[in-house]
């Protein structure tokens, strides 16, 4: 039998309190990278048997989960006298992300908020697609 686990998402809106310089948003990127893992890996083994049975191991009563590859969004919505920044997150990873902002942007305001702002269906939409769906279109 195969589950399939899905991550869940948590919504982080960025509220820079002061000018923002961007010389260390690599790390950021990087701690990002870091959460992809090969597939083999997001397979996992769950309630394992093994019998002995003259001197060979049978393994019983086997399920499979398949974790799916979490992806973190950022987010920006615009309006004529409006800006917000969100970030979209896997919520096992909050604590990370959020050290990292910090780290990257010490003066800016983390907030984890229900909802992000809907478009309307006459806005512009723009979106960046990497060559590759992994984490490692970063570099």
């Amino acid at each position: 039998m195969i589950n399939i686990i899905r991550p869940e998402y948590v919504y982080l809106k960025l509220t820079p309190n002061n000018s923002i310089r961007n010389n260390n948003t690599h790390k950021l990127a990087k701690s990002i990278n870091s959460l992809y893992k090969n597939p083999l890996q997001n397979i996992q083994r769950r309630e394992l048997k093994y019998i002995n049975v003259i001197g060979n191991d049978i393994l019983f009563n086997c399920k499979y989960s398949i974790v799916i590859n979490p992806k973190v969004v950022y987010f920006i919505y615009i309006e004529k006298q409006k800006i917000e920044f969100y970030f979209i997150v896997p919520k096992h990873f909050l604590s990370i992300i959020k050290e990292k902002i910090n780290d990257v942007w010490p003066s800016i305001t983390v907030a984890q908020v229900d909802s992000i702002p809907m478009f309307g269906e006459a806005a512009v939409k723009h979106q960046l697609v990497y060559t590759k769906e992994d984490g490692l279109s970063l570099a």
